[in-house]
């Protein structure tokens, strides 16, 4: 709701709208599908309705996942332009420390918060929170940079480094603090 408002306000031809007409207007666009469909599963979730046979069957589900995955990986590596990293030094550091370190302070201290609550986080599902909360920049950033123009060498830059970062430093990281 909020992420493609905000990356239209601030793209370099941004229309000057108020922000509550640019998010009804991403809300009709075609970019909002993924809200839509989240929404929907939400429903058919919570009302108990199963997803068609065919759909468990033939993994249609997985299959798209996967698929989306190698192509937005595949549209990433068009935009990486390996010279233009070191030019991107500054931000990729300051995006690491803002999803590796603040994200993780965050999710520690959101997750202290539920301990005020009667369902509090823990076991897997707090494991799980911190470690969502700590990860690296995902392909949605590096897809928005490009919908809105929004410096999208830069954002393939950021993204390819703070992930090789992630895997060789965060995973090996969480693992010795969570154990196997």
């Amino acid at each position: 709701l909020l992420l493609y408002t905000i990356a239209q306000r601030f793209a370099p031809d941004a229309p000057h709208h108020s922000i509550a007409r640019l998010m009804a207007e991403n809300l009709l666009h075609w970019r909002a599908m993924g809200l839509y469909s989240c929404l929907a599963a939400t429903v058919f979730t919570a009302l108990r309705i199963p997803a068609p046979q065919v759909v468990r069957t033939w993994h249609l589900l997985d299959a798209g996942i996967y698929s989306v995955i190698v192509m937005s990986y595949f549209a990433i590596g068009l935009r990486l332009r390996l010279v233009h990293i070191l030019e991107f030094r500054k931000a990729v550091l300051c995006v690491m420390a803002i999803r590796h370190l603040v994200g993780l302070i965050l999710g520690l201290g959101l997750a202290a918060l539920t301990w005020l609550t009667p369902w509090p986080l823990q076991g897997l599902s707090l494991k799980v929170f911190l470690l969502q909360s700590s990860v690296s920049m995902g392909v949605l950033g590096v897809a928005v940079a490009n919908m809105f123009h929004i410096r999208p060498n830069e954002a393939a830059a950021i993204f390819i480094v703070s992930s090789l970062a992630y895997l060789l430093i965060g995973i090996p990281l969480l693992l010795m603090i969570f154990g196997r």
